[in-house]
């Protein structure tokens, strides 16, 4: 005969069992893992906040651990992981299976990983082809795309070697994770294709600043068209080209134009001035000219406010010669187009000096009812509050 202790131990073994069934069956079955990327991206905040299961199997289109870079991608798009894995390295093709669940990413929905299973590796990388404006649009964030353009510059960011792509008026800053400065330096001015992920670039205070190209290497780079070998030998182009219709102008590629610098500033540019009119030239790498330099300039044009500009120049003196005459600056015409990036003078009052960090100094000058603020290389020991008319500029 069963004993009342052991009836009371069943008893309630019984009971545990059935609450446990009835809270179960009140649960509803557990909801179906995520097995596709796109259907992560299609989930609004709150639904990714929630942490759905997620089981998916892609290849690594981007991993820098350093950086805590992992990107992956299936048959449907591709998705940033966060991960804290410590198994075998992952590289650029591994195959793996991801396990964990949906979170809301700074940018677009992403998966936390609670175990990723390499299986295999592979070259296979489809990349989409799209353009510059299309990453500008916002929806191709963390997918595996190519972009075709021209490299305007390559420096270090972030600790990273980069290029600047351009592809007519626009711009995109690719990083590489893996390649060194000096092989990717080689590609200024060549057309190119590159393969990377869409990435954004934050604030310290994580908010949206911009976004960029993440590609693992240069491997991931195809040279559609080398450089020229020597910028400075490039056809010889004068400002009043830049303003015009031109074959070549409207290439993309580096132009050169030669003149006589009128100011050069510590912060990385110039102003020079040809028989045409003036340029300003802004340096890829920090020069000094004098005033009077005779220089020749190598770099990517463009139009600003009317303007011809230079992006990304490199320069070179070739020897010294007169400064052209100054137009004198009518009332009026201190925002007139015409006048952009041309020596001028005018007559003022000197009202204030305000010294600058870079060894330049800050004139406030009144002149026909108007406030100007010029920069000058001459120190404010040279500048009183008298007629202006005379005085270095």
């Amino acid at each position: 005969m069963m004993s009342l202790r052991l009836y009371i131990h069943f008893l309630t073994l019984f009971v545990i069992a059935a609450l446990a069934e009835k809270v179960a069956g009140q649960a509803g079955p557990q909801q179906a893992a995520i097995t596709n990327i796109v259907e992560v991206l299609k989930l609004s905040n709150d639904q990714a906040k929630s942490g759905i299961r997620v089981q998916v199997k892609g290849a690594i289109t981007c991993v820098d651990p350093s950086e805590q870079l992992w990107f992956i991608q299936d048959a449907t798009g591709g998705i940033y992981i966060y991960n804290l894995y410590q198994g075998e390295p992952l590289q650029l093709g591994s195959v793996v299976e991801v396990r964990g669940k949906t979170d809301v990413g700074l940018f677009s929905p992403i998966i936390t990983t609670t175990s990723i299973t390499q299986t295999g590796t592979t070259n296979d990388l489809n990349a989409r082809a799209v353009s510059i404006d299309q990453i500008y649009s916002g929806q191709l964030d963390s997918q595996f795309v190519e972009i075709h353009g021209i490299v305007e510059n390559a420096r270090v960011d972030w600790h990273k070697a980069a290029l600047t792509i351009a592809a007519g008026n626009s711009h995109l800053l690719a990083r590489f994770q893996d390649s060194d400065l000096g092989v990717l330096t080689n590609l200024v001015d060549a057309e190119v294709k590159i393969k990377g992920v869409v990435g954004i670039r934050m604030d310290k205070k994580k908010r949206f600043q911009d976004f960029q190209l993440l590609s693992q290497n240069s491997s991931l780079v195809e040279v559609i068209e080398r450089p020229p070998a020597d910028p400075f030998k490039l056809p010889l182009h004068t400002s009043a080209n830049l303003l015009s219709y031109s074959y070549s102008m409207g290439s993309g590629h580096r132009v050169r134009l030669k003149g006589v610098v009128t100011y050069s500033s510590p912060n990385g540019f110039l102003f020079f001035e040809d028989e045409a009119g003036g340029v300003k030239a802004s340096l890829s790498q920090p020069a000094i000219f004098k005033t009077g330099d005779e220089i020749e300039v190598a770099g990517f044009p463009k139009i600003a406010d009317g303007a011809a500009e230079l992006d990304y120049a490199v320069a070179r003196r070739t020897g010294t010669r007169a400064l052209p005459a100054p137009k004198f600056l009518l009332p009026g015409e201190a925002m007139s187009p015409e006048m952009e990036n041309q020596q001028v003078t005018f007559q003022g009052k000197l009202l204030a000096i305000q010294p600058s960090t870079n060894g330049q100094v800050h004139l406030y000058i009144e002149s026909n009812n108007k406030l100007y603020c010029l920069s000058s290389t001459v120190g404010s020991e040279a500048w009183n509050s008298r007629d202006l008319k005379s005085r270095p500029h």
